[in-house]
């Protein structure tokens, strides 16, 4: 391998380690990802400084907004909400899961209790539930921090975390570079698509 395409792996590997560890993730319940360093959790707010930008200002977002963070070490807190039956949707009974799951479903969210169906496809991916289409992005959040469903999200989030920085170096060195970060992007993906199918079979399950 010639000497840049060395430099370009080493420095590929060091952006994972940078960005896959050293920040925590705080994800709202419109499904948006908030790379921060939490300061702060009270009761009402939580208070973070913006990931990319440490010595700006604080930032407030309020809890009840906030469906998880996920720390840094690997740790996480999900936030449960107390409403009314009328506006929760909970895993059914022969679930593994004891985690309450908010409510007022909205356009592309799935219902939690119902079966929902993955279709691989040659560009993109489709899920549906009950011949409802359903958004990828929200169902991929939702399914995080259902109990049944963590291991293989877990396992399907470090991949997704894993492909991001070669995907940035390729895209910033194209064509050379993208084309010899091609293989590991592909290997991550499958792995990343194969969790988190294997999650949907667990959350299948666990309301049949």
């Amino acid at each position: 391998m010639k000497k840049p395409l060395k430099i370009l792996l080493i420095f590929t590997l060091c952006l994972i380690s940078i960005i896959t560890e050293a920040q925590d993730i705080i994800t709202k319940k419109d499904g948006t990802d908030i790379s921060a360093k939490v300061l702060e959790v009270t009761t009402t707010v939580i208070k973070y400084k913006r990931f990319e930008n440490q010595n700006g200002p604080i930032i407030s977002v309020k809890k009840s907004d906030v469906l998880m963070i996920r720390y840094e070490n690997g740790t996480k807190d999900v936030f449960k909400e107390s409403v009314s039956d009328d506006n929760v949707s909970s895993v059914s009974e022969n679930s593994n899961s004891n985690k309450v799951l908010p409510g007022n479903i909205g356009k592309g969210e799935m219902i939690i209790g119902e079966p929902i169906k993955f279709v691989k496809g040659f560009w993109m991916n489709k899920i549906t539930q009950n011949g409802r289409k359903l958004n990828f992005k929200l169902v991929y959040r939702k399914l995080q921090y259902i109990d049944v469903c963590e291991e293989n999200m877990q396992k399907s989030v470090k991949y997704h975390k894993l492909k991001i920085p070669f995907i940035i170096v390729g895209l910033v060195t194209f064509p050379a570079g993208y084309l010899l970060l091609f293989t590991p992007i592909i290997i991550f993906t499958n792995k990343e698509i194969k969790y988190f199918q294997l999650a949907i079979e667990d959350y299948n399950n666990s309301i049949k």
